[in-house]
């Protein structure tokens, strides 16, 4: 049985789906469900005069030909009590520093962050002091840094990536230096509709970077050289033929598995349809075509109009995504956590929120999801909540929590601020 499937449907269903069109219709305990014809629908909350069991016999037949068209009702969300707080402190920096425009923890080096200014500085400091480290001024990136400019930072915190997340450019620097070591551009197809791709890995003791050199194509360089280490044969149309390995898929925001084995890519295909792929990051240093229709390539899952949502990693093969559903009409505030080796789903819980993709620019440069111990989403409205992701209890809310980044050296999480940062740090009943 799927996560979706039913356990009844309406007697109208029953006799012989007339169209293809149903309901998902929660009853309001736990996570159980029913479907419905539209109908039956229409008279929510009475519900039919009688449910009839979804054999597997009609769930054969009909779960591939049916639509959802709309979802009645919600499944009912878990609380426990846990004692959990947040503790919040604010740093001010100064105005010398123009409006700070994102910021990326420094791997290994606890309370230490590094943070791009609209001036053009890429500032290392520390939350712990707080101190401003010290800084660089940036030359040469062939585009200017707005809000929408994002900073991607290496593993071994020697190279970053700034990417406009709704255009066509981003540029490699040196962060010893800030110096420009390549420009790059994924094109101007479509490019405001997805975040521009990018991520790096370490694979055998070398860092590598991953990024879009076309609206479907991605590519492996090193980043101490600029080197394309991927080159392949076409990827697009040449004179009006078709490649034999064209990928008609957007490619969208990247996530790297925290063993670095996995990579997680969250785009999309007309007509719209958001899709989130997979596949491995050594069969892809063997085959340069993995990412295109490699043995391990995968789709995780298809949702009509939505994409570029919320993921994070639980370990080395588990990934959680936000929404539960098909449609970004219909998707249900949850969890779902997926096995990314096979692309079997491994359970899904109700009840957090966040803060919601944007298919349009302005793209949201803040995350969404962090795990560490507990599962922490993030809404700009009604701020943070954090849940056991084993039981799918809500543990606590705080409102006035609204992290962009998290810092597992140092469990901090980190919010930009008009002023500066704000510095939330988890607090546990026996800590």
């Amino acid at each position: 049985m799927q996560s979706d499937d039913p356990q009844f449907i309406c007697p109208h269903l029953a006799e012989g789906p007339t169209d293809t069109d149903i309901f998902v219709w929660f009853t309001g305990h736990n996570k159980d469900l029913n479907w419905s014809c539209r109908a039956c629908a229409g008279n929510y909350p009475t519900a039919p005069a009688s449910w009839v069991p979804a054999t597997p016999a009609w769930l054969a037949k009909n779960r591939d030909e049916v639509y959802w068209d709309g979802i009645r009702g919600a499944p009912a969300v878990k609380h426990r009590e846990s004692g959990l707080s947040f503790a919040n402190r604010d740093l001010e920096l100064g105005d010398e520093w123009g409006k700070f425009v994102d910021a990326r923890p420094v791997f290994g080096s606890p309370s230490c962050w590094l943070a791009l200014s609209s001036k053009g500085k890429l500032i290392r400091l520390s939350t712990q002091e707080p101190r401003i480290i010290h800084s660089l001024t940036l030359e040469d990136l062939g585009f200017e840094i707005t809000a929408e400019t994002g900073l991607c930072l290496s593993p071994d915190n020697k190279f970053a990536v700034l990417t406009q997340a709704s255009g066509p450019n981003a540029a490699l620097i040196n962060v010893e230096t800030g110096k420009t070591i390549k420009k790059l551009s994924r094109g101007d197809y479509h490019c405001e509709n997805s975040h521009f791709p990018v991520g790096f890995f370490r694979q055998k003791g070398k860092t590598y970077l991953i990024a879009a050199s076309d609206w479907n194509r991605l590519d492996i360089y090193d980043p101490a050289t600029g080197e394309m280490l991927s080159e392949r044969g076409p990827t697009r149309y040449e004179n009006k033929e078709r490649p034999p390995r064209y990928l008609d898929y957007f490619h969208g925001g990247l996530s790297i598995s925290p063993d670095h084995q996995l990579i997680v890519d969250n785009g999309w295909v007309w007509h719209p349809v958001g899709g989130i792929r997979s596949w491995s990051l050594q069969a892809w240093m063997d085959n340069k075509w993995e990412s295109e229709d490699g043995p391990t390539s995968r789709a995780l899952v298809w949702r009509d109009y939505y994409w570029d949502g919320p993921v994070c990693w639980i370990d080395s093969v588990t990934l959680a995504y936000w929404g539960w559903g098909r449609d970004d009409e219909w998707l249900v505030p949850a969890v779902v956590l997926v096995d990314v080796r096979d692309g079997k789903q491994l359970k899904w819980f109700p009840g957090p929120k966040v803060r919601p993709p944007a298919v349009w620019p302005p793209r949201r440069l803040a995350e969404s999801f962090f795990f560490d111990h507990y599962l922490f989403a993030v809404h700009d409205d009604e701020g943070t909540t954090v849940w056991d992701i084993n039981t799918g209890e809500r543990l606590l809310t705080d409102p006035q929590v609204k992290p962009w980044r998290y810092h597992p050296d140092s469990t901090e999480f980190l919010e930009i601020t008009p002023a500066g940062f704000r510095v939330s740090t988890l607090i546990t009943p026996h800590a």
